[in-house]
């Protein structure tokens, strides 16, 4: 158990700074259509205690990032 604990903190850390990142650079975060805050979004992400999400990454019609979906998937 200890050893899933290190591997959630390890991948914690570097993800939520890419999603502060992205959110600095203007990009919406929304998870099942809600928005989210980066912190919230790690947190369901790489605890994944309320399942697994996938993120969607949406673009304006000229290419930039605009918003970064997640959705939850199953996991069966």
């Amino acid at each position: 158990m200890k050893k899933n604990m290190q591997k959630c903190h390890e991948e914690y850390e570097p993800f939520l700074d890419t999603l502060k990142a992205y959110q600095r650079a203007g990009v919406s975060l929304t998870v099942e259509g809600r928005p989210v805050s980066a912190r919230d979004l790690a947190d369901l992400c790489v605890v994944r205690e309320a399942g697994s999400y996938m993120g969607d990454y949406i673009q304006d019609n000229r290419g930039k990032l605009v918003e970064i979906r997640f959705d939850k998937i199953d996991n069966e």
